[in-house]
């Protein structure tokens, strides 16, 4: 026969040690608090909390006197932990609450923490939310988690708006943005808007934490008119480029099927600029016309400029110096002693790079570090007029010019390796193309005079002729992540046409596979200022 339990015992005993404790009989332990006194069963403690067994089972001073002390705790506190032990009972108030689960949570007191925080869950207000988003960072308690997200997706705009975020501690700021999560455009509009006005409160402090609070915003839900009218002009924003960057990356997302492909007006369509009225120009794909964009920066010489748009962001070369542009105003990034002259611009990765007539140049976005990598093929500087296009990890410098002949030299450096290597030369005039050769499947394309077009095998190491496109007098191109190929040029310097990139395919041959995302080092090159 199964032996019957008593459901009255537990409760009995509990009553009975509570009560050997009230009159202090039997008591081996003095708990001191504050002024405060309390005796206590050491067998007891132990029983009911980790803390006290593994004070009570080594060689320690509160094991050998039997005397315990906790001078920076309240006495009420330790007190109401003590008669938790005894009785499973607890008085609550929201007065010194994130000192009683403290305290709760050092004796491993687990079942009165959890009481604690049910009984906070429960009376979550503006005027103690503060506290509440202490707690739950640092107890990581899923119940008042889900409290508190509860309250603010009621009461986040007011919360706003009465301007209690501005008193937040950067840490419980971050954890109330970590709450409103994957909650849509409406939130996370009021997320940024609440991320400016608590960084603009005290510029001077909390400035540095807006790389961490920026992280926290989701691009992929908010409204493209919202990202160019309040972030992309935002000068917290615009005067860095690893978050240009970083709004690019998101929103341009070719996988995102939640927003326009392309939602960053000057991003697009073709940026080019006229030297002679200092200015740089968009053609927009979608209007399908020329506008002027910005002024080309100041102090600068106008001879050699060139520019490029590069994840949404145009930067400006000018032979000796790399410019940004942010949206409002001109920065230098790079600047070298020589002399400028012929030079391209051109993105790939994570790099913006400058190429010249003696080297290149690549300067990391972001990082602000730059290393110069030699052509040493090449022994005259006044070479011009050469193209330049990119694949996933080489950049290509073909044809152009110098003082003598048309060069028909091809060379690739490898961002991988940083060497720079000669390849076959063009078996046709690519001469002056300025700049119109491009990389695509990890293909090199090029135009000679007539507008036909080349590619170069990487299986025979040689260039070979495709087909002849109408567009004539070509200045330069730009692949759209549409797979269509813009060109523009012609006789007034000023007509587009299109190409459909995949019309412009191969014929089948074994190659080698392309390296996807490679993470390109700079670690390996000799540093420049």
């Amino acid at each position: 026969m199964a032996p019957k339990e008593c459901a009255l015992h537990p409760r009995s005993m509990l009553d009975s040690m509570n009560a050997l404790k009230d009159q202090e009989e039997f008591c081996d332990i003095t708990i001191v608090a504050d002024q405060d006194e309390f005796k206590a069963h050491k067998f007891v403690l132990i029983a009911a909390s980790e803390y006290f067994r593994a004070m009570f089972s080594n060689d320690t001073k509160e094991s050998k006197t039997g005397i315990v002390s906790f001078p920076d705790t309240p006495g009420v506190i330790v007190k109401q932990c003590i008669n938790f032990i005894y009785s499973g009972k607890a008085d609550f108030s929201l007065d010194l609450i994130t000192d009683f689960i403290k305290a709760s949570d050092m004796f491993c007191l687990h079942n009165l923490t959890d009481l604690y925080v049910e009984f906070l869950s429960v009376n979550v207000t503006m005027d103690n939310v503060e506290e509440m988003l202490s707690v739950a960072r640092v107890y990581h308690k899923e119940l008042l988690n889900n409290s508190l997200q509860i309250f603010f997706r009621d009461n986040l705009k007011e919360f706003i708006e009465l301007e209690k975020l501005l008193s937040l501690l950067k840490d419980n700021f971050l954890y109330l943005l970590s709450l409103v999560h994957n909650w849509g455009k409406a939130y996370e509009m009021m997320k940024w808007n609440a991320v400016v006005t608590w960084v603009k409160e005290d510029m001077g402090e909390r400035k540095d934490a807006f790389v961490d609070l920026f992280d926290t915003i989701d691009f992929n839900f908010l409204p493209r008119q919202f990202v160019k009218d309040h972030i992309i002009h935002e000068q917290l924003v615009s005067e860095s480029v690893d978050m240009m960057v970083k709004i690019c990356d998101t929103i341009l997302d070719e996988k995102s099927s939640k927003l326009p492909m392309v939602p960053i007006e000057r991003a697009t369509g073709i940026i080019s600029c006229k030297k002679s009225t200092e200015l740089v120009y968009r053609y927009s794909l979608i209007e399908e016309k020329w506008s002027v964009l910005t002024q080309l920066p100041t102090g600068v010489a106008k001879t050699h400029l060139d520019v490029t748009e590069h994840r949404g962001i145009i930067y400006v070369t000018t032979g000796n110096a790399i410019f940004t542009f942010n949206g409002i105003e001109w920065k230098k990034l790079y600047e070298s002693d020589s002399g400028g002259g012929y030079n391209k611009c051109i993105g790939c990765g994570k790099y913006v790079l400058m190429v010249t007539g003696k080297c290149v140049v690549v300067y990391e976005i972001g990082t602000g570090k730059s290393a110069s990598i030699d052509i040493k093929f090449v022994t005259n500087s006044h070479w011009y007029n050469f193209a330049v296009t990119s694949t996933q990890e080489c950049i290509y410098v073909i044809g152009g010019e110098d003082v003598k002949a048309i060069r028909r030299d091809a060379f690739e450096i490898n961002l991988r390796t940083m060497q720079c290597s000669q390849i076959s030369n063009t078996s046709i005039d690519v001469g002056p193309t300025r700049g119109c050769v491009f990389g695509f499947n990890g293909t090199v394309y090029a135009f000679d005079r007539q507008s036909t077009v080349i590619f170069y095998n990487d299986i025979t190491k040689t260039w070979q002729s495709i087909r002849s496109l109408a567009i004539k007098y070509i200045i330069g191109c730009k692949v759209h992540i549409a797979d269509k190929l813009y060109l523009y040029g012609g006789e007034l310097r000023t007509e587009v046409q299109a190409v459909e990139l995949e019309k412009l395919t191969v014929s089948e041959r074994d190659r080698e596979p392309t390296l996807q995302d490679v993470d390109m080092s700079l670690s390996s090159m000799s540093f420049v200022k």
